[in-house]
């Protein structure tokens, strides 16, 4: 998470998009990285507001709970060290409880009653609700989602890689350095053992 939160943001202002070079319809445009500036939403003299969506409620809390918590740490040691460009930096949070049907109105929450610079740190049911709602209102206010723990391809393709920022690799790139490795070893049956949604859909 210091990696996601704390490098990612200080590059801001010289940050690009690197190209992908799958298979798959990926993002395959550079493009700079503005540093935010006072007046961009979320953005003041004094600090930069984030949004995390994420579960606090509900089985999966444990997830956003101690995600949160590694994200806190990685901020307050960023801060303490000067913040970015002499802005501290603060996180605002959404309860999602890791449903698909509350991920879009969750981003809503944080765009409307926090104004936030970025989203950030979604999981695979969820971010493939939000997208749309990232998508909307990137167009309006310049809104990205960014340094996500989720491999989801829906992030990486049309419509929706223009306003992410991916640090993570895919989940096509992950099985695919997995099998790589097993052809290489001489296997030639591979079993999969995947989950009816989103997440293993990916996976297969």
């Amino acid at each position: 998470m210091k990696f996601m939160i704390a490098i990612w943001i200080s590059a801001l202002a010289t940050a690009v998009c690197g190209k992908d070079e799958t298979e798959r319809p990926v993002q395959t445009q550079t493009r700079p990285v503005k540093a935010p500036t006072a007046g961009t939403h979320g953005v003041t003299e004094t600090e930069i507001v984030l949004g995390e969506p994420a579960a606090f409620t509900g089985p999966w809390d444990g997830l956003g709970i101690e995600q949160w918590r590694g994200i806190n740490a990685a901020v307050m040691e960023q801060n303490d060290a000067g913040g970015v460009h002499g802005r501290k930096i603060r996180v605002v949070v959404a309860d999602d409880a890791y449903e698909a049907d509350r991920a879009a109105p969750a981003v809503v929450k944080l765009v409307k009653e926090h104004d936030v610079f970025a989203i950030f740190a979604g999981g695979t049911p969820t971010i493939v609700k939000a997208l749309p709602v990232v998508k909307e209102y990137h167009a309006r206010e310049g809104l990205f989602y960014f340094a996500n723990f989720t491999g989801a391809q829906a992030q990486r393709n049309p419509p929706y890689f223009e306003v992410v920022f991916n640090v993570r690799a895919s989940y096509q790139q992950e099985t695919k350095a997995m099998v790589d490795a097993y052809v290489a070893a001489g296997r030639k049956g591979i079993g999969t053992f995947v989950q009816d949604d989103a997440y293993g859909t990916d996976g297969r």
